[in-house]
């Protein structure tokens, strides 16, 4: 029984041996198949187009006579060939060349084996003294192909720091370098403006806070840009600017107003504002002293 059992045990291992054998032909069989069967890789290669590199927007302050703004322009193939490309501009500002700004060339050239190229502009800094703004549109097209991707780029155009074009918001925030003279300098410490409302075009008024570093009130001034050349700040009298302790009368109140017609001034670009006032008591009278206060960033 025993020899019986080993020989049994011996056939059963023969026959999986061979049913094994026969999975794995026909598993290499199938795989081989597939491989013959299996259709050719194809690549496709996209077709050739020209458009603006990174940004299609951009900003160009003319600060200087001889300054410039360049535009990358690439390809997305390399050719063994030069490549022209056309560059039309337009502007719905109005701007125009050569009164407004100009081109090194209107035509793109990349040599061959090369995918990039730029455009020059060269605003006209006399046309861009006195707050002018203008919008180019740069637009790219190759002869006989369609238009693709990135292929247009709008770039902004101004002149350096006009003050006549006050952005009143601007003015918000805190000034830390402000200094005064009140019969004496005082300084630097911190002032606040806190609030500002256009009033027209080229009129508003500011909120500013801690003038005079004890604890006032804040105070509205007028400011009055109409001539960008003689920017005005002036002041409407208030009351109830302050406990009239802080300039040495207890028990009443602050008041300011403008002093003789002085006004103050004020700058956009620089972002600082001059202020001009006279300080009084209510029911007892101002101090003969110009009060100043020169606010900085």
């Amino acid at each position: 029984a025993k020899s019986k059992l080993l020989i049994n045990f011996f056939n059963v291992n023969v026959m999986n041996k061979s049913i094994n054998r026969l999975i794995a032909f026909m598993l290499v069989a199938s795989f081989a198949t597939f491989l013959g069967c299996k259709k050719e890789d194809t690549i496709t290669i996209p077709p050739e187009q020209v458009h603006f590199l990174g940004e299609t927007s951009g900003s160009y302050s003319i600060v200087a006579a001889n300054s410039s703004f360049t535009i990358k322009v690439g390809t997305t193939t390399v050719s063994t060939v030069d490549r022209t490309f056309n560059v039309s501009v337009s502007s719905p500002t109005g701007a125009a060349s050569p009164a407004q700004y100009t081109l090194a060339k209107t035509n793109i050239t990349i040599p061959a084996g090369k995918v990039i190229d730029s455009i020059v502009v060269r605003g006209n800094f006399a046309a861009y003294q006195n707050g002018r703004k203008d919008s180019l549109i740069f637009l790219l097209t190759q002869s006989g192909k369609e238009r693709g991707y990135n292929d247009s780029f709008k770039l902004a155009l101004r002149g350096p720091c006009f003050e006549g074009d006050v952005d009143l918001n601007l003015f918000k925030g805190d000034y830390k370098k402000t200094n005064e003279d009140f019969g004496g300098a005082y300084g630097p410490y911190t002032t606040t403006v806190t609030a500002v409302e256009q009033t027209s075009a080229t009129t508003g008024t500011i909120t500013v806070a801690n003038i005079f570093d004890n604890g006032w009130n804040p105070i509205k001034f007028k400011l009055n840009w109409t001539d960008p050349a003689n920017r005005t700040v002036t002041l409407d009298p208030q009351i109830n600017i302050g406990p009239g302790a802080t300039v040495g009368y207890a028990g009443r109140d602050v008041t300011v107003r403008s002093f003789s017609g002085q006004v103050g001034t004020f700058s956009i670009c620089n972002q600082t504002i001059l202020l001009k006032m006279q300080v009084g008591v209510v029911g007892l009278g101002f101090f003969p002293d110009l009060y100043t206060v020169d606010m900085r960033r």
